[in-house]
C-alpha cells in the first residue's frame, strides 16, 4: 500500500514528465564549418593581442583567405605580416595561434571563431577544449570564451593535455549577441628552453562548441500544472484506507461492548 509520501514523490515525477524542458540545436562549430564567412552565423578570424591589448569584440578581424585543400581559414601577409602567417589559422575542429616565436614570429595573435546569435533567450553552450599537438617541448595554450566582449571562460591547457576540458555554460542571449572563441598562445615557460611564454610552438588545439536553446515553462502555466497534480495526489491519498492501530482487535472490541 502506498503512503502519502510515496504519492507525493509520484506527483513530483509526474510533474517533471508532464513539462520537460525543450532543447533545439541552433549552432555547431564542427557541423556548421564552412568556406563562406558568416554561413550559419559563424565567422573565422583572429585578434592581435600584441597590437591591441585587452580583448574587445571590435578587435576581431575576419581571415581574408580560405585554403580549400586543408579546409582552413588563414590571414593574408598584408593582415599580419609574412612572418606571422605560417601557422595562424582556424579549421573545422579548432586552430593554431601565432606567438612570440618560435623563429621569426613576433606577435601574440589569437586564432578565433565567432558565432552571431539568431535566437533570443536562454541557451546552453557546450564546449570541448584540448591539445592536438602534444609536443612536450611546447608551453601549452589558453582558451577563452567571450560574450559581447565580456570573458565568461578562460583556462590554460598544458601542451600534453589531449583530454582537456569538456564543459558547458548557461547563457542568456539575444539576436545579434556575439560569442567568441579564442586560442591564445600564452602558456608556461618550459625549463631548459628559450621559448617565450607566449610562444606558439606546437600550439595546434581542438576547440569546438555547440549551442542549444532551452525553453523554460512560463510560471503561470507551470503553476496550473502543479496545482492540478497536487489536487490529483490529494484525492488519491484520501482514497487510501486508513491503517488500524497496532494491537487493535475488532472482535475483542465487539465482545467488550456486549459485556
Amino acid at each position: 500500500m502506498r503512503t502519502m509520501w510515496q504519492w507525493v514523490g509520484s506527483c513530483l515525477v509526474a510533474l517533471a514528465t508532464a513539462w520537460p524542458a525543450q532543447a533545439a540545436l541552433v549552432a555547431d562549430s564542427v557541423l556548421d564549418y564552412s568556406a563562406v564567412q558568416g554561413a550559419g552565423g559563424w565567422s573565422y578570424g583572429y585578434f592581435n593581442h600584441t597590437a591591441l591589448g585587452t580583448y574587445s569584440s571590435a578587435g576581431f578581424t575576419a581571415f581574408a583567405l580560405y585554403d580549400a585543400g586543408d579546409e582552413r581559414w588563414h590571414a593574408s601577409a598584408a593582415q599580419v605580416g609574412a612572418q606571422n602567417n605560417v601557422y595562424l589559422s582556424t579549421n573545422r575542429f579548432g586552430g593554431h595561434p601565432n606567438g612570440l616565436g618560435p623563429d621569426s614570429q613576433d606577435a601574440n595573435i589569437w586564432a578565433m571563431r565567432r558565432w552571431v546569435s539568431d535566437v533570443d533567450g536562454p541557451v546552453r553552450l557546450s564546449f570541448d577544449l584540448r591539445k592536438i599537438n602534444t609536443n612536450p617541448a611546447a608551453g601549452g595554450v589558453t582558451g577563452h570564451i567571450f560574450v559581447d566582449g565580456v570573458e565568461v571562460f578562460s583556462s590554460f591547457i598544458a601542451t600534453t593535455d589531449d583530454a582537456g576540458i569538456q564543459s558547458f555554460l548557461m547563457l542568456d542571449v539575444g539576436v545579434g549577441t556575439l560569442i567568441d572563441f579564442a586560442i591564445d598562445p600564452t602558456g608556461v615557460v618550459v625549463p631548459g628552453r628559450a621559448d617565450h611564454v607566449e610562444s606558439a610552438r606546437a600550439d595546434g588545439t581542438h576547440f569546438s562548441a555547440n549551442i542549444v536553446t532551452v525553453e523554460v515553462p512560463e510560471p503561470a502555466s507551470l503553476g496550473l500544472v502543479l496545482a492540478g497534480l497536487c489536487g490529483f495526489c490529494a484525492v488519491r491519498g484520501a482514497r487510501q484506507p486508513r491503517r488500524r492501530a497496532a494491537g487493535f482487535n475488532p472482535a475483542a472490541s465487539s465482545s467488550a461492548g456486549r459485556a
